[in-house]
């Protein structure tokens, strides 16, 4: 219980006793790479609206982002079915990179 509580309290910044029994996971921890998206982030844009989307970043020094425009009208005729947030990209061109 205690060592799942030194991990949590090391991932928000606050300082934690290094022992032996933690040692190992607290290394790990400082050195994992994560991403992931921000909570307050908008799920629905309007046609024309500028997108803006926000991340939490750990050990990563340069983010590189691809964007992709989809025709979703052509790909629900060919799909028969909503579009999907979870798509394959392989093989496909990004209409920019950042």
């Amino acid at each position: 219980m205690r060592l799942a509580y030194d991990q949590w309290r090391f991932l928000k910044g606050e300082k934690i006793e290094i022992t032996n029994e933690n040692k190992g996971t607290i290394e790990k921890l400082s050195k994992k790479v994560e991403i992931d998206l921000c909570h307050h982030n908008k799920d629905i844009f309007k046609l024309g609206e500028e997108v803006e989307l926000y991340v939490y970043l750990k050990n990563i020094p340069t983010l590189f982002i691809k964007v992709f425009e989809i025709n979703t009208e052509n790909y629900y005729k060919k799909n028969m079915s909503p579009f999907k947030t979870y798509i394959n990209l392989d093989g496909l061109i990004a209409s920019s990179e950042l």
